[in-house]
């Protein structure tokens, strides 16, 4: 919908999987004065989504349907015409997601998916969004669950990821070394 006091309600998957729902800005209206992530312009053709937070951390997950679907901007704000908190458009194949930390469970937010162009959107401007659960931090978040390496004279390589990992403090605690 064009306005976000008629978003359309997104139900947040309960787990890590998308439950996408399918959107377009074919036919979106255009608003003036609009979000300026990425938009050079001040007018854009939008679409509004709305998600009430099930979880401290969730993630948002937009990806275009198809290569056609042309270039999209999307923000997320804290209240219909309240402050935004994320911004981003996509990068190569035409997928964003926004990692939100700190959000407050059972508050509605907003998500404003828009093109980033002044003419009216072409048929194919399609995409599919979500809100889920983000999975779990790795094992070793947290300075005191941190994994002992071995010195040794051969590199013995250990697996690991920072993906879902949680932002520690400016300082780490003393125990760990700072």
């Amino acid at each position: 919908d064009p306005l976000c006091t008629n978003a359309t309600l997104l139900t947040v998957s309960a787990d890590t999987t998308c439950n996408a729902t399918a959107g377009s800005l074919y036919g979106a209206n255009s608003e003036t004065n609009a979000d300026s992530c990425g938009n050079p312009n001040n007018k854009a053709y939008d679409v509004w989504y709305a998600f009430a937070a099930t979880n401290a951390t969730q993630i948002i997950d937009i990806k275009r349907q198809t290569p056609q679907s042309g270039n999209f901007i999307a923000s997320l704000f804290d209240a219909c015409g309240g402050k935004r908190i994320a911004c981003g458009a996509p990068a190569g194949p035409g997928s964003l997601s926004f990692y939100e930390t700190n959000l407050i469970p059972t508050h509605t937010y907003y998500v404003r998916v828009y093109g980033g162009e002044t003419q009216l959107p072409n048929p194919n401007a399609k995409f599919n969004i979500c809100v889920r659960r983000a999975p779990p931090a790795p094992v070793n978040d947290d300075c005191s669950k941190a994994i002992s390496l071995k010195v040794d004279t051969v590199c013995n390589a250990i697996p690991g990821t920072v993906a879902y990992a949680t932002q520690s403090s400016p300082n780490p605690p003393a125990a760990c070394g700072a």
